[in-house]
């Protein structure tokens, strides 16, 4: 009788410490028009792809600034100008010429003299909104960098503030900060720091459709803005962040 012997069965660590042969992985050159881009790109070197990506948005980084002033240079200097670009609104006047209704900035605004402002209104502001309004060129590193960190307060100067009420536009961009930035500068060289001052004060949105501190002054406390205390002042100035939803009159 003949005995078959089984074949051996492998044992399940037969193939451990054995190299796998490694799978080869075929990649596929683009074609056309996009395979020479992608070859072109890929025989630059460091420098010049650096060159290639920022060359672009430097020069635009450029051109925004002075496309920008060149629009607005006029504007910028000239006081009467500068001070009633962005006035909109309606305005009802009857037979005789004489205002019974307005809304928004549709008239021209007498612009009160910064001796004619209460010292109390002008400690004020600068204490909130600018501390050293005095001392910068029109921005404040520093405030923009707080700002950053804290997202407490927007880091803006008088100047940047003016430049967005007069100028440009309540716009939440980077586009619009950019072109405030320089417009702020612009404006440092045009005016002096009372000046500015004296713009800001007479063009800043109070609530209630009260635009410039005249208004304010006589809509909240039927005053001139020599005869305001240093609690209405501080009053007027707690105002400004959000004129809708602060003022006294109508806010939530």
């Amino acid at each position: 009788m003949q005995i078959q012997k089984q074949p051996p069965r492998l044992s399940r660590y037969a193939n451990i410490g054995r190299k796998k042969s490694p799978v080869r992985k075929v990649h596929r050159q683009p074609t056309g028009k996009f395979g020479k881009l992608v070859a072109w790109w890929q025989g630059l070197s460091r420098k010049q792809k650096v060159a290639v990506v920022g060359g672009p948005i430097l020069a635009i980084m450029i051109i925004i600034p002075v496309v920008t002033y060149i629009m607005l240079a006029n504007d910028i200097r000239d006081v009467e100008r500068l001070m009633n670009r962005n006035n909109t609104g309606i305005v009802l006047k009857d037979r005789n010429g004489k205002t019974f209704y307005s809304i928004g900035r549709a008239e021209k605004r007498n612009i009160v003299k910064l001796d004619q402002i209460s010292d109390h209104m002008k400690n004020a502001l600068l204490a909130s909104e600018d501390k050293d309004f005095y001392k910068h060129g029109g921005f404040n590193l520093f405030s923009i960098a707080r700002a950053a960190v804290t997202r407490h307060g927007g880091g803006s100067t008088i100047t940047q503030q003016l430049v967005k009420n007069t100028l440009l536009s309540d716009e939440h961009s980077l586009m619009r900060k950019y072109q405030e930035f320089f417009m702020s500068i612009a404006v440092e060289q045009n005016y002096s720091k009372d000046e500015i001052l004296d713009m800001y004060l007479n063009s800043v949105y109070f609530g209630e459709n009260a635009f410039g501190i005249e208004d304010a002054a006589k809509t909240y406390f039927n005053k001139t803005p020599k005869e305001l205390t240093l609690a209405e002042s501080a009053m007027l100035v707690g105002v400004l962040p959000a004129p809708s939803s602060y003022s006294p009159i109508s806010g939530s």
